[in-house]
């Protein structure tokens, strides 16, 4: 159940592009790594977005944040 959800979080995000990112950047930002690494997964995919996100993953002081980046770029590339 969780998957489709996520899947349909992915169409829908991709289908809003930049107007989701105001409300995913403040999960971004939160505290909670789980949080984070969830908006990070829908941010990237914002297309106009994706270069702007990893870099600041592939810069984040979280080692979590680092390793999503890089299993993002191993899937998608």
């Amino acid at each position: 159940m969780a998957l489709v959800l996520f899947l349909v979080v992915k169409l829908v995000i991709r289908a809003m592009g930049e107007k989701a990112e105001p409300a995913l950047q403040k999960l971004w930002l939160d505290k909670d790594p789980y949080l984070r690494a969830r908006a990070f997964n829908l941010l990237v995919r914002i297309e106009s977005r994706t270069q702007k996100y990893m870099e600041q993953a592939v810069n984040n002081p979280d080692p979590l944040m680092r390793i999503l980046s890089l299993r993002f770029l191993r899937t998608e590339n």
